[in-house]
């Protein structure tokens, strides 16, 4: 099997208030797709990550199912890319795969100046594992998470 080229990232949950400031941008797939022309601002674009279907990687089409949290987007690699940093205090949580990265990821902090404590850490596996996310979402799964420690 190859090997992730980024075994260990994050999800870090933050306050919505950063979706309506100047300079926010949104992709209904991954950000990078078709060298970031997709990338866009304003409210349509907001709203194209909640599409019937998105053209998704590898020309795949991703239809939205009636099941689907409306909170959720239509495909799962959509992006809202928020201009400059997010302040600490608007980092809600950090979302990791499991107990072991939560551990990682803390000592990570701590190497860098940072006190982990200051955030709270959730473990929700399957946002981790996409063959499982998909089918999870389309169903309209809603993905658990679990405090840490």
């Amino acid at each position: 099997m190859k090997e992730p080229l980024f075994p260990d990232w994050v999800i870090l949950s933050i306050v919505p208030d950063h979706i309506w400031q100047d300079g926010t941008l949104f992709c209904p797939r991954n950000a990078a797709a078709d060298h970031g022309r997709l990338v866009q601002g304003g409210l349509a674009s907001f709203e194209s990550l909640f599409a019937d279907s998105v053209e998704g990687a590898g020309g795949r089409t991703f239809t939205r199912s009636r099941d689907r949290l409306p909170s959720c987007p239509t495909d799962e690699q959509a992006e809202v890319l928020v201009l400059d940093r997010i302040p600490l205090e608007d980092v809600k949580a950090v979302i990791v795969r499991d107990a072991r990265q939560a551990q990682r990821e803390a000592t990570r902090l701590e190497y860098q100046g940072c006190d982990p404590s200051a955030l709270r850490f959730m473990v929700a596996p399957v946002l981790f594992r996409p063959y499982e996310l998909r089918p999870y979402l389309a169903r309209g799964g809603r993905p658990s998470e679990t405090p840490w420690p």
